[in-house]
C-alpha cells in the first residue's frame, strides 16, 4: 500500500506537466521535476522541517524517491487519456476569446450613446426656450447642469449606465469588472464637458461688442483668434481619434473613458 501511494503521490502533477508543456517529448523534464519535488519532500522530512524539530521525524527512503519520480513520469504519459475528459487549454482560450466578443461594444454604439444623452440637454433645453426668455449665460449654466446629471450622477446611480448607454444596452465598469467609481465618473464628465466648454467660450468672446478705438480691443481681438485656432486643433485632434478608433473596430477606448480606466461591457 505504501509504495502504491507514493506512486499515485506525484501522478497528478505528471498530468499537470503535460497539461503545460503540451508536447510528449519532455518526458525526461517532467521525471527530472518529479525527481526534485520527490527530494524536497525527503530533505523536508529528514531535517524536521528544516530546522523546526529539533530531530528528524521521518528517513530519506531512495525508494520513495524512484516510486515519486516514476508516478510523475506515468502521469504525464497517460495525460492525455485523462485530459481527454477536461477542457483543453486551447478551447478555454477559444471560450474566453467568445466571451469577450460578446461583451465587446462597438465604438459607433458608443458614439450614439454619448450623442443621445447630449440630445437630451439640448431637447430640453428648446423646450425651455419656448416657455421662458433665456440669454446666453443661462443657456450655458442650464447645459452645464445637464452635463453633470446625465454623464456623471445617472451612472453614478445606475450602476454605470446613462439614459444613452441603457438605450444602446451597454452599461460602464472598470477595467477590473467593479462598478465604476465616482472619481472614474468624475474625469470621464469632464473629459466630455471641457471640448463643448471651450467651444462655448469662442461664442461667448465673439457676443462681446467692443469699439475699435478702445484699449482692449486688440486684446479681444487675439484671445478670439488663439481660442478660434486652438478649437480649429482641438476638433481636428479629436476627429482623427474618433477616427482611429472606429477604423481599429474599437481595440482601443474613446479618450474619455481611458482617462477615466472605464470599459463599455454589455449588460
Amino acid at each position: 500500500m505504501q509504495a502504491a501511494f507514493n506512486f499515485l503521490l506525484l501522478l497528478p502533477f505528471g498530468v499537470y506537466l503535460r497539461y503545460f508543456f503540451q508536447k510528449k517529448r519532455y518526458w525526461k523534464m517532467a521525471f527530472g521535476l518529479g525527481f526534485v519535488l520527490s527530494l524536497f519532500y525527503e530533505i523536508t522530512q529528514i531535517t524536521g522541517i528544516y530546522g523546526i524539530y529539533n530531530c528528524a521525524y521521518r528517513i530519506l527512503d531512495v525508494d520513495d524517491l524512484i516510486l515519486n519520480s516514476t508516478g510523475a513520469l506515468f502521469g504525464f504519459l497517460v495525460a492525455p487519456v485523462i485530459l481527454a475528459l477536461f477542457p483543453s487549454r486551447k478551447s478555454l482560450l477559444a471560450k474566453s476569446e467568445k466571451m469577450r466578443e460578446s461583451h465587446f461594444v462597438p465604438p459607433l454604439s458608443q458614439l450614439v450613446a454619448i450623442t443621445i444623452d447630449y440630445l437630451l440637454i439640448k431637447v430640453s433645453w428648446i423646450l425651455i426656450v419656448r416657455l421662458f426668455p433665456t440669454n446666453g449665460f443661462l443657456a450655458f449654466t442650464y447645459t452645464t447642469f445637464g452635463f453633470i446629471i446625465l454623464y456623471f450622477l445617472v451612472p453614478l446611480i445606475w450602476n454605470g449606465k446613462t439614459i444613452g448607454t441603457n438605450i444602446m444596452r451597454f452599461k460602464l465598469i472598470k477595467s477590473g469588472g467593479e462598478p465604476p467609481s465616482w472619481q472614474s465618473l468624475l474625469k470621464r464628465f469632464f473629459a466630455l464637458y471641457l471640448p463643448w466648454t471651450v467651444s462655448w467660450s469662442l461664442n461667448l468672446f465673439n457676443s462681446i461688442q467692443l469699439d475699435m478705438d478702445s484699449n482692449l480691443y486688440p486684446y479681444h481681438v487675439w484671445t478670439t483668434v488663439a481660442i478660434f485656432a486652438f478649437l480649429v486643433i482641438m476638433w481636428i485632434v479629436l476627429f482623427i481619434h474618433v477616427m482611429f478608433i472606429l477604423i481599429s473596430r474599437g481595440k482601443r477606448n474613446f479618450y474619455f473613458d481611458y482617462v477615466a480606466d472605464l470599459v463599455p461591457r454589455r449588460k
